[in-house]
């Protein structure tokens, strides 16, 4: 069980970890990326776009990954709560002129005021907590926040052809907001992704055929969902061949001369 005062997940798990030697905290989180990662599969062969409304792939992604960034963080979710809630009703109700730096700079000080308390009262300390999603969401939020400047721009000429890609013509529903922010894929430590890209996946239709028999990247009707296996297989191994050097090395050296 983690001894300190930072950690507030879960204590479930407390055999597991002094079988193995982990520290709780760690141990919540490994179990939880491979439930987000095992729960992969189900989500995407029996909750596809196809047979399933985007409402209800919202729903699942927000049960799911609520519950794992509350069994790994317990109540510093709060944090992640606050700084997320703050930074939508900016985007609704701000101007649009200042909206995007308001957004960044309310997200960015909330990052630091957590990251300066840690610092102040567990100086060192090695135990994980909120500061890991908080600095992921940071960039979900001031991303998302500036899409929607651009897509509110009533001079397109003014945007380039990445910011035309990513615009958001209206600030998202709760749903999708809470969805985005939750995604069971990414809560935990990422990998942050642009909301139109998000929501192209929700929708399914993030990929599209292609014409290959010209020299074009123009699209054609219909939808090609690659296989996932391969890429999934190939990180998962990558993953455990990294984790297993770093907890046969993490012996031999101090964390000071690290």
């Amino acid at each position: 069980m983690a001894d300190n005062a930072f950690f507030s997940g879960s204590t479930l798990l407390s055999p597991l970890s002094a079988a193995t030697g982990l520290p709780i905290d760690q141990v919540n989180f490994l179990v939880c990326q491979l439930v987000a990662l095992g729960f992969g599969y189900p989500y995407r062969l029996l909750l596809s776009p196809e047979t399933t409304s985007p409402s209800v792939r919202h729903v699942v992604q927000l049960l799911v990954g609520f519950p794992l960034a509350l069994f790994c963080f317990g109540s510093q979710i709060k944090h992640l709560l606050i700084q997320s809630i703050v930074c939508l009703l900016l985007m609704k109700f701000m101007r649009n002129g200042l909206m995007g730096k308001a957004v960044f700079v309310v997200a960015m000080g909330y990052l630091c005021v957590c990251h300066i308390y840690r610092m102040y009262y567990d100086y060192g300390g090695y135990t994980m907590d909120i500061s890991g999603p908080l600095m992921i969401n940071v960039q979900r939020l001031t991303s998302l926040a500036f899409s929607v400047y651009d897509g509110r721009s009533a001079d397109d000429s003014k945007l380039t052809p990445m910011m035309k890609q990513f615009a958001t013509k209206s600030v998202p529903s709760l749903l999708e907001f809470m969805s985005y922010v939750f995604s069971f894929h990414g809560i935990l430590c990422g990998p942050f992704c642009f909301y139109n890209d998000y929501i192209s996946f929700i929708n399914g239709n993030n990929y599209q055929l292609r014409d290959t028999t010209k020299n074009s990247n123009e699209s054609i009707n219909g939808k090609l969902a690659p296989s996932p296996n391969r890429a999934v297989l190939k990180k998962v191994v990558a993953c455990v061949m990294y984790g297993s050097v770093s907890m046969l090395a993490m012996h031999h050296f101090q964390h000071a001369y690290v």
